[in-house]
């Protein structure tokens, strides 16, 4: 018994390996040629060998008037991507993926695979892409796999031309709506602010009107009034609080205005794909090696795999 368990715990000796591999040495042999054939065949014809890499970005807009236009215009200011500025940082992530889905199964591909006259078809442009979201830097990276460097770049080129194309048309459109509701919304608080100033006034005057009548009918028949100029708390806040809003929308309004290309060109292309930038993964010395060093080992495996399952039990 002791003899048994000690021999069954014996190291392996390394001259056993190779006695293994030559006795196994025809499997070892076209289990090392078809996958080296394999290996070869999938690096050089199937794999894609080539590399073209653009990044897109939300344009950095944060200003005071932010929280101004997302409390009177939540919906326009979505569309124009104008986030309140402590979510920032979340709100530009998540429309980052929103933005990676648009291209991905959108019609940006259709259209891309139109304006290449069909030489790209759109089950290709598919296979070929890479979409991911760099939440550190908060950018879109495209990455567009092609075994002709060319084709990588005119494919990147093509889908961030369109998607910039048709998504900043898109922010021109409810760029000048909002700013549309923006005047209407400016006017209707300066109706309500004549209408709450004529309350006032007239409130003042009445106020005063009564005052005199207590006045005239006092003890004292002489008397210097000047007037008093007070109105209710209220009505007082009311109209602060309308006058603070035209002025806040007025003043986002100019902003606007003044800055009219950061707001219709919401995304932009922090890397664009250039022909001399495409990365080369065509490395064939590298290549060769990785394929010898893979189909070796596998054949090895190979190799142990059927003796251990023809060697006869003692």
């Amino acid at each position: 018994m002791t003899e048994n368990y000690k021999s069954d715990e014996y190291p392996a000796d390394l001259r056993d390996v190779f006695r293994i591999l030559v006795k196994r040495k025809i499997a070892f042999f076209i289990s090392f040629v078809i996958i080296l054939i394999i290996s070869l065949t999938y690096t050089f014809l199937l794999g894609p060998n080539y590399l073209s890499v653009s990044r897109l970005k939300i344009n950095n807009l944060d200003t005071a008037y932010n929280n101004i236009l997302n409390k009177f215009f939540p919906e326009e200011s979505g569309s124009l991507l104008i986030f309140p500025t402590d979510r920032i940082d979340e709100l530009e992530v998540s429309k980052l993926n929103l933005l990676l889905n648009q291209i991905k199964y959108g019609d940006i591909l259709d259209k891309v695979s139109e304006i290449s006259g069909k030489k790209y078809l759109k089950k290709d442009l598919i296979k070929s892409m890479d979409l991911r979201i760099n939440t550190d830097e908060r950018v879109l990276v495209i990455n567009i796999y092609s075994k002709n460097a060319k084709n990588a770049f005119e494919i990147n080129k093509l889908i961030v031309d369109n998607y910039l194309s048709k998504i900043n048309s898109n922010f021109e459109k409810s760029y000048n709506e909002l700013l549309t509701k923006i005047n209407n919304l400016i006017i209707e608080k300066n109706k309500v602010l004549d209408e709450l100033n004529i309350e006032a006034e007239k409130y003042v005057t009445d106020y005063n009107l009564k005052f005199i009548e207590k006045l005239k009918k006092s003890d004292s028949g002489n008397f210097n009034f000047t007037g008093i100029n007070y109105i209710p708390p209220t009505l007082a806040k009311n109209i602060n609080d309308i006058f603070g809003d035209i002025n806040d929308l007025s003043s986002a309004k100019n902003i606007l205005v003044q800055n009219k290309d950061l707001f219709v060109k919401r995304i932009i292309a922090v890397e664009y794909p250039k022909l001399n930038d495409v990365i080369d993964y065509s490395n064939y010395i590298r290549n060769i090696i990785l394929s010898i060093v893979v189909s070796l080992i596998f054949a090895a495996i190979i190799s142990f795999t059927i003796n251990y399952f023809k060697t006869p039990e003692k």
